[in-house]
């Protein structure tokens, strides 16, 4: 395990409090004062432990009752804050028109053990008493997803999807029980369109990338590969899709062998955030069906070029088309950039 020097853990934490007086706007007053709170307990707890670590010759950390893994975690939550917070100053210098920026990502990236014990790490420090402010990344780490996607992950059965979509269904009937809409309140979760569409694409397995989709016939350039249906879910609310994720991870039960973790992280990452209409509210969208299985693909070195496109003209509009020929058995591809705002989560209170 790496170590770290207190002086560093030290120097993070501070750079990161002082990151946050920056953000002075009016606008943005609540949500500084929420992280200037948030951070001033980091610094209080962690560096009360730093006195009672010692140091080898080479300042290399000792671990002593459990305050290395304390200390590791530290780590990685401030540089989460520090990527949060350098979002939000980002965000500062935007006219209200602009999107935001997306961070490049490694092309096909893989997991490993390293990972997996990372996320333990992570998940053994959450309280599971304050699962509804869990952040996007904290339940990847609760729901072990690294654990589960270094795994050969099975094609899902038209029966599984079944099941999925008549959960959702139980889910939204419970969730208006539990919580009623008031007067003209939108829905905070609904089916995007009556609309069914059988496209020219089938699952299989894509090697390293694992599940994919490939043409089942020729495709012309133009040509229509995918649509929104009436398997396109939309969460208006971030803490509503948190819920949803809970309900399906213990809907068998809630003893250790009885939690679903494989299906829930399947949700969460086939789960993105994106507008419906050109600087409309964000929102939470899935396909509960082989549509989320679809690849990605980018024009960048590394990656394989996408062959459909969300959209024909500039907006998206939940229809991806063909832009080249695509011929039978070739995966389909596309870049996700197009319409999925990969650093958007915070936005959603996730």
């Amino acid at each position: 395990m790496a170590s770290i020097q207190p002086s560093l853990l030290l120097t993070l934490l501070l750079s990161l409090l002082l990151s946050c007086t920056t953000l002075a706007s009016p606008s943005t007053k609540k949500r500084h004062e929420e992280y200037e709170s948030k951070l001033a307990n980091a610094l209080t707890h962690y560096a009360s432990h730093i006195g009672s670590v010692t140091t080898s010759s080479h300042q290399a950390l000792l671990e002593e009752d459990g305050t290395m893994h304390e200390l590791e975690f530290a780590a990685m939550a401030i540089a989460n804050e520090m990527n949060r917070l350098s979002l939000i100053r980002y965000r500062l210098g935007l006219d209200d028109d602009e999107e935001e920026e997306e961070e490049e990502s490694e092309p096909n990236s893989q997991l490993d053990t390293a990972d997996i014990e990372k996320e333990a790490m992570i998940k053994d420090s959450l309280d599971p008493e304050e699962w509804y402010a869990y952040s996007y990344w904290e339940l990847h780490a609760y729901f072990s997803c690294a654990a589960e996607f270094i795994k050969s992950k099975p094609i899902p059965t038209p029966e599984r999807w079944n099941d999925l979509r008549s959960f959702y269904h139980e889910f939204v009937q419970q969730d208006l029980q539990d919580w009623p809409l008031q007067n003209e309140n939108e829905p905070r979760s609904y089916i995007y369109t009556d609309v069914s569409y059988d496209p020219p694409m089938e699952p299989f397995q894509s090697g390293f990338k694992g599940r994919g989709l490939k043409a089942n016939r020729r495709i012309e350039k133009g040509e229509l590969v995918f649509r929104a249906t009436n398997n396109t879910i939309i969460f208006t609310h971030g803490h509503t899709w948190r819920k949803f994720l809970f309900a399906l991870y213990e809907r068998h039960g809630e003893e250790e062998h009885q939690l679903d973790s494989e299906t829930t992280c399947d949700v969460l990452v086939w789960s993105w955030i994106q507008r419906l209409v050109p600087r409309g509210p964000l929102v939470i969208v899935m396909d509960l069906d082989n549509g989320s299985l679809m690849n990605e693909g980018r024009e960048d070195e590394g990656w394989e070029d996408p062959n459909v496109k969300c959209g024909k003209e500039d907006w998206c509009d939940f229809e991806y088309y063909a832009i080249k020929d695509i011929e039978v058995g070739e995966e389909i591809l596309c870049d996700y950039r197009e319409f999925a705002m990969l650093n958007a989560w915070v936005d959603m209170g996730l």
